[in-house]
């Protein structure tokens, strides 16, 4: 038992010993001093009465007191937690913050289609103002607009909405909201508008696709089958901006009509808008399509859509009275070569499929016409009109010429020394009488002669000079004495082979080309400064007329105006 009491005390003693040096380094004196004796008091009673030794440990306990004081009061003073008063203090300034005031007034319309305007009175202290819509039981905030009128689309067609606002004022970066709200509820429009089908041609079937509208829940599908719709599909809307259904069960060649049926599933029920379809037929995609065509003298390049999944191609070229064809093409462009020059000619293409040890074809493209360009030949021709487009006697006639008021009409020009006659022949025109210009140079009169009733009229000099003028630009067009540097090539006219022979008129500012098949002379192609043409159709060249054209017929009267 002195054992265990020896002991017991020289522990003490370290303890009180380690305190001491503690608490002095901390300039506690009065509490270090205070400590010892008291723990000197303790040493005394624990050996005097070793049964209380239960008691010295209680006490040595109560010594280590001190150690846990100290840290406290120095938490307290620490600078650090100073600071943390701070907040509170800020936070006690913000919730003296006046709050704005809720608007007085907040209505909600349905605007059009599916868009709601809102409107509210202004709160004169509010920054802005806050738009609550009650979803599923709570108020969602959905927008924080800063005026007092707002719309906002998307909302469901036939469907009643609750939404109430707040203004709140901005301070340092915060929003503080009012405390009370106003509320208010609205209903969309019940009517749905039309929604366009559209409808598309693919490898996988027939498409039908649409732009989808605001407030529509989907749109159902449906096909016309015996003068019937049925129903194919509801297609829900996604999110998508465009909506589609792909009709698989097509034949090629066979037309199908589809239509669509907007729907909305509103709060209030389910409503429909119109119906509104489409027809469109199947297309073969094994069937190619020529894209381009361009032609020498002597051959034609075809270029055409690639065909999936297609071994190669054939062309086929109609060619001296029957179709003849190329094979073994691999890429989607050929040339058919040793052509005639200016030749018509007629073209398609196919694809051809190798698999399974046998060969299918696909489907013909439509045919295409190209002539080939005409190769640069001796001019000759004009030279040996020449002669007859001079100051000598000529005439000419045109057929099919469109006169810009009263249609098309056969035209002849002659001319013998100072005199020049002209008739209009409106032959598919009953209501237009034909009429005749007698115009002589030497006495200065222009005469018009009317078959119908067998009269004539001389035209006073305003009139006469006007006609002449046109009459004599129109000989000055059809007349080449002046042809220089003229050019040919063969080329077609008419479906015909034939050569063209082209100079350009200095004075009228004008190309001339005139066609001849077979060396006889068949139309006359304007080609003006501006780039627009004019085509004449000369059935007659050199039929001189006899003297008596160039005189008012016997028997007819003048008449007056």
């Amino acid at each position: 038992m002195k054992k265990i009491t020896k002991l017991l005390s020289l522990l003490l003693a370290c303890v009180i010993a380690f305190s001491t040096v503690s608490m002095a380094a901390e300039n506690v004196a009065e509490e270090t001093t205070a400590t010892q004796e008291e723990a000197t008091t303790r040493v005394e009673e624990t050996t005097t009465q070793a049964e209380e030794t239960t008691t010295a440990q209680e006490e040595t306990t109560k010594v280590e007191e001190p150690e846990t004081t100290v840290p406290e009061e120095e938490t307290t003073a620490d600078p650090e937690e100073e600071t943390t008063t701070t907040p509170e203090e800020e936070t006690t300034e913000k919730a003296e913050i006046a709050l704005p005031k809720v608007p007085e007034r907040f209505d909600a319309d349905y605007w059009y289609d599916s868009k709601i305007l809102f409107s509210w009175s202004s709160v004169e202290e509010a920054d802005g103002y806050a738009l609550y819509q009650k979803m599923k039981g709570d108020w969602v905030l959905i927008a924080e607009p800063e005026s007092s009128t707002f719309n906002m689309g998307g909302f469901i067609f036939n469907s009643i909405y609750d939404f109430a606002m707040k203004s709140y004022i901005e301070v340092d970066g915060v929003k503080y909201y009012s405390e009370d709200q106003v509320e208010c509820s609205v209903k969309t429009s019940p009517y749905i508008g039309q929604l366009m089908p559209r409808l598309e041609s693919t490898k996988e079937g027939m498409r039908v696709y649409w732009y989808v509208a605001d407030g529509l829940s989907g749109c159902r599908v449906y096909i016309e089958k015996n003068n019937k719709w049925v129903k194919l599909a509801s297609v829900p809307t996604n999110g998508e901006e465009i909506q589609e259904y792909i009709y698989k069960d097509v034949k090629v060649g066979e037309s199908y009509t589809f239509a669509i049926k907007p729907y909305a599933k509103g709060t209030e029920g389910t409503v429909f808008g119109m119906l509104l379809d489409v027809t469109g037929t199947h297309k073969d995609f094994t069937k190619a399509e020529i894209k381009s065509k361009s032609a020498t003298s002597s051959s034609v390049t075809l270029k055409w859509g690639a065909i999936d999944g297609a071994s190669g191609y054939r062309v086929y070229v109609y060619k001296d009275g029957k179709w003849k064809y190329y094979t073994g093409i691999k890429t989607e462009t050929y040339t058919v070569k040793d052509l005639k020059d200016a030749t018509k000619y007629k073209f398609k293409i196919r694809a051809y499929f190798k698999g399974s040890g046998k060969t299918t074809w696909g489907a013909y493209s439509d045919e295409v016409s190209v002539t080939t360009k005409g190769k640069t030949v001796k001019a000759s021709r004009i030279s040996k009109l020449k002669k007859y487009f001079t100051d000598g006697d000529w005439s000419v006639k045109i057929t099919g010429l469109d006169d810009g008021v009263y249609g098309k009409l056969d035209y002849t020009f002659a001319v013998k020394g100072q005199k020049i006659f002209a008739r209009y022949d409106y032959k598919n025109n009953k209501n237009i009488r034909d009429f005749e210009y007698l115009i002589d140079f030497k006495t200065e009169t222009v005469n018009v002669i009317f078959d119908d009733n067998k009269t004539y009229v001389v035209l006073k000099e305003e009139e006469a000079e006007a006609a002449a003028y046109s009459i004599v630009m129109m000989g000055a067009i059809l007349d080449m004495s002046s042809a220089k540097g003229v050019t040919a090539k063969t080329t077609t006219y008419s479906g015909k082979r034939a050569v063209a022979e082209i100079y350009t008129d200095k004075d009228l500012e004008t190309k001339k080309t005139y066609y001849f098949v077979n060396d006889k002379i068949k139309a006359l192609k304007l080609t003006y400064a501006d780039g627009s043409t004019e085509t004449f159709k000369i059935s007659k060249i050199n039929d001189t007329p006899s003297s008596s054209v160039f005189k008012i017929p016997s028997g007819y009267k003048r008449a007056f105006f």
